[in-house]
This record gives structure tokens, sequence and C-alpha cells, in this order.
């Protein structure tokens, strides 16, 4: 499974699972949950507008995309530019 995110995110699954999408700031906040729901084996986009959950604009910065699921967990960096 690959996941790259640059304001769109994608990953492949070879099984259909259900997976959480979630971005975190440096300080281990979350910010924002990008998915968190059952997925269909394909290949699929995520999209992040650089917004928190509340809908305000989060500040240019780092921030952390955790993928978890079933037998998944990755952590990928992001970098945020307005």
């Amino acid at each position: 499974m690959d996941f790259a995110l640059t304001g769109t995110g994608s990953f492949g699954l070879e099984r259909g699972t259900r997976l959480s999408l979630t971005v975190y700031d440096l300080a281990g906040r979350r910010v924002a949950v990008l998915a968190d729901r059952e997925f269909a084996a394909s290949t699929h986009v995520v999209r992040w507008n650089g917004c928190d959950d509340q809908g305000r604009e989060l500040p240019s910065g780092t921030y952390f995309v955790r993928l978890t699921g079933e037998g998944v967990q990755r952590v990928m960096r992001a970098v945020l530019l307005r």
C-alpha cells in the first residue's frame, strides 16, 4: 500500500477493509479526520483541504497523516503550504 499526500492522497487496497486517515499537528493533537470508513478493494483518492474538523484553515507547517486499519499502521509526513 502506498500513500502520498500533497493536497491529494492515494492508496490501493488488494482487499476491502475499514481504514482511518487522521491528520495530527507536530504536538500530536488530532486536527482533522479525513476518512473513517470501509474501503473496497481498489485505488482510492483522499483530499485534504488544509482545514481542521471545524473548517478552520490551518497554518502552513508540517503535519502527520496516520493511516490505520486491520493490520495496517502507517504515518506519513505532510507539508502544508499556504
